[in-house]
This record gives C-alpha cells, structure tokens and sequence, in this order.
C-alpha cells in the first residue's frame, strides 16, 4: 500500500517520523536552535524535485509504522505559511529534510518526507481557508477614496412612491379640436358636434398624438388589396376644429415625398396606431418640405416604441437641414417663429430677416387665446355625459322587465 494512502487528513493526526525507517539512525530531532525556515523560494528545480519525491512514495515500499509529530513541527508550519502558500511551505519541508539524506537511507527517509510535506501542505491548505458562513461572502468590493481608506457608508435614497392615477389625472390631454375657434361662433353648433364626437370615440379609438408624433393610419380602401390601406408617415400638422379636424402625414418613399391629409374623424378610417409618441420644438412642420429627405423618411415596417401613461412626452430637440433655396416660404423670417431648423444662411441674409421681426407683438395681450375656462366647461361635459350613461341604461331596462 502505499505511503500517501494511509496520511490522515486531520491536523492532529499527521504523520511523524519512524525509528524502524530502514537506514534511519534516530529520530529527526527540530528544536529552536534548528527551525524549520520560514521562507523557502519556490522555482521549477524544487517542483521537479519534490515529484521526484512524491513518485519514491508511490512505491510499493511496506507501510512503516507512523507517530504524531510533536507540536513544536506544526507550531513552525504555522509561522512559515505567513507569506508563502501551503504548497510552497510543503516544498520548503521537502527540501529541508532532504538535507538530511546524508544521515539516512534512500528508501525510508525519502518516503517519510515525501509524508510529511504532501500532509503539512494539505493542513496548511484548509487551515488557510477557514470555515465561513455564505453570508459572508460578497461579489461586491470594498470602495476606498483617494488615501486609501474605506469610504464612509453611505445609506441608499429614498424610494420615491409615484401615485399613477393622480399623475394621469394631473396630465389629462384634451385634444385641440374640442376648443372651439376664437370669434362669434354659434355656441350650440359646437355643443352639438362635441356630442358627436364623443360618440365617435366610444366606438372608435383615437389615441393621444402631436405635431411630430409618427403614426400608422389604416384606411378603408375598395381598389386596394385587402380592400385596406395603410400608410406610415411622421404627423407635420394639426388643423381644423370640431368634426372638421385634420391632421397631415408625411413619408419620402422612393426618394418621393408623399402627405396625406386624414379627416380624424372620418368613418373610412379603420385604425389610427401611434408608434413612437413625441413633441417636437415647433408645432407647425410643414418645413420638413424643404427640408433634406432624411428628416421626412420613415421604415412602414416600423415596431411601435413603448410608452408608459404616467411619463411625460418626450420632446424632440432636432434642428433639421435645409436644402439650398428657394423654399416654399422665408421660414428665416420671424413671424414664423422657427425653432427647428438649422440655418445655414449668410450673415447678410440673417439681418435682413431680422428686419421683419415685431417684438411688440409679445406683449400684446388681445392676442392671447386664454382657452383655461373652456377646457374645464368640456371637461365638465365629458364627466357628466359619462353619468348619464350609466344612468339612462339603468332607467331604460326597468320597462322591459315590468312588460314581460
């Protein structure tokens, strides 16, 4: 059997040295005036030779009768496995005792050597790597400033609690074909096509866009294939009030420009889809005409992005590149009030747009169309329509039942 088979695995049962070694003439003697090194350097020489060791142990020599080694061995080990690692200090012991191969044989000695250093080596090993608890173990590492000290604890944030519900109360759109134009308009005719187009709404859904949302319209169409069609472009304007409300599409197919105008509430139309909610700088963007075509081009395959109901629209700060002139209209001028284009113009031709400007206007407090009052009179419409709803079929399945 061989030798490294029987080597216990405990500490305190390692293996000693024999008195019944053949060639040994006496226990190996270690006492503080002959220690075991505390530093032994581990090269490839002394790796070769402590295989060649290990190999003699593997022999098929007769197993020699072992004794526990005294405590001042292991009490040396310890010391010795402070700067190296248990199997380099298992070297060291190997290496050690090998000088006393003038004094033995080569057949009991080596083998007890070959012992002694595969069980300190295994000893030192898990002495090295105590018992923990998984609790203590962590992928994080400890942060340390600038010195190279450990950084102050700092607790976690608060959580914010967002309530969803108020936030959506909070950011209600109404969309603008609901206000009606400013002047001497007829207040019933207004009241009346609102009516209608709540109704219209019930049974068809028109989602919540603006001037540069990009949407997909699916239409009715007789001479188109599956008698639909549908068409995918960027929203450049909204107009028109009351069941007369408009909103234009546009998309660059074929290196062609192409605008739809769609009547919102049109009864042809089958599905409106928004599928990437925005705002621009400018809400007017029929510019994008003289504007380089990859401002206007848009994939018709394209996924819709998702959009929670409590975040905010997202705005879309691109200043677009024009084309050289002539353009439709002097969008440089600053009646238009343009925010996202990039002009590329000569200095001289920006001061005499600047002639044109009229700061007066800013001030004028008639122009202003304060549409507050009549957004909370809708609103109040609205709300008490959708009572009446809920009441008017509780009224009206009570006559049944009493006729049958």
């Amino acid at each position: 059997m061989p030798m490294c088979g029987s080597i216990s695995e405990s500490i305190t049962g390692l293996p000693g040295l024999s008195q019944n070694c053949r060639g040994w003439k006496g226990p190996l003697e270690i006492s503080e005036s002959n220690p075991l090194p505390k530093q032994v350097p581990y090269t490839t020489s002394h790796i070769s030779a402590s295989r060649r060791v290990l190999n003699i142990s593997r022999g098929d020599s007769p197993t020699p009768p072992v004794q526990p080694v005294p405590a001042l061995i292991m009490n040396r080990a310890r010391e010795g496995a402070g700067s190296r690692t248990a199997h380099s200090f298992a070297l060291g012991v190997v290496l050690t005792l090998r000088s006393c191969r003038s004094r033995c044989g080569v057949g009991g000695p080596e083998v007890v050597v070959a012992a002694m250093a595969a069980a300190c080596g295994r000893a030192l090993l898990r002495g090295a790597r105590p018992a923990l608890h998984p609790r203590w173990f962590s992928s994080s590492t400890c942060r340390t400033s600038s010195d190279g000290q450990r950084a102050k604890f700092q607790p976690p944030p608060k959580p914010v609690i967002i309530d969803r519900q108020k936030r959506r109360e909070e950011r209600r759109f109404l969309s603008p074909e609901f206000i009606p134009p400013r002047g001497r308009t007829d207040p019933l005719k207004f009241y009346m096509e609102r009516k209608d187009m709540i109704q219209r709404r019930k049974v068809f859904n028109i989602p919540e866009f603006y001037v540069g949302s990009i949407l997909a319209v699916t239409t009715a169409d007789p001479y188109a294939d599956g008698k639909t069609n549908r068409f995918v472009g960027i929203c450049i304007q909204r107009g028109g009030k009351g069941l007369g409300a408009t909103f234009v599409l546009r998309n660059v197919i074929e290196d062609q420009g192409i605008e739809i105008c769609y009547e919102l509430y049109s009864p042809r139309i089958q599905e409106i889809t928004v599928l990437k909610l925005e705002k621009r700088l400018d809400d007017n963007l029929m510019y994008l005409r003289d504007a380089l075509p990859e401002y206007s081009t848009f994939d018709v395959n394209m996924k819709p992005v998702p959009h929670l109901d409590h975040e905010e629209i997202p705005v879309n700060k691109l200043q677009v590149r024009m084309k050289p002139k002539p353009w439709s209209k002097r969008w440089e001028r600053p009646k238009y009030n343009i925010k996202g284009i990039k002009f590329e113009l000569p200095e001289k031709k920006m001061k005499e747009a600047e002639k044109w400007k009229q700061p007066w206007l800013e001030f004028d407090m008639l122009r202003e169309y304060d549409t507050s009052k009549i957004e909370e009179k809708i609103w109040r419409e609205r709300k008490a329509r959708s009572n009446l709803k809920v009441y008017t079929c509780t009224k009206t399945t009570s006559p049944a039942r009493n006729s049958k």
